[in-house]
């Protein structure tokens, strides 16, 4: 065989990087969510950031929190819902939604 050789330890590395990756992203979604609820669109103006872009903030991590509720089993959806629609003004450029 030609190339990298795929080993179970690669393997256990990969997947539970990945898993241990969306379970610190749920948290420090959470994390974001619990102090952004104590900030009015106001105070996060008096940081430096417009109305409009505290608001996408705002609504970013209400999806997240949501999209992260669902994850862990906290909450349900009904129906289909593109929970990064404002996440993705955050994250930047050169990042693409996977969703099909």
């Amino acid at each position: 065989m030609v190339g990298i050789q795929v080993t179970k330890a690669q393997i256990n590395e990969w997947v539970g990087s990945a898993a241990l990756d969306v379970a610190l992203a749920f948290n420090r979604v959470r994390q974001v969510k619990a102090w952004l609820d104590t900030q009015a669109v106001e105070d996060l103006v008096a940081l430096g950031f417009t109305e409009q872009e505290a608001a996408t903030i705002k609504s970013a991590y209400a999806d997240l929190a949501r999209a992260a509720a669902i994850g862990m089993g906290a909450d349900v959806q009904g129906e289909p819902y593109d929970f990064t629609t404002f996440a993705r003004r955050l994250w930047g450029l050169g990042v693409k939604s996977t969703a099909s």
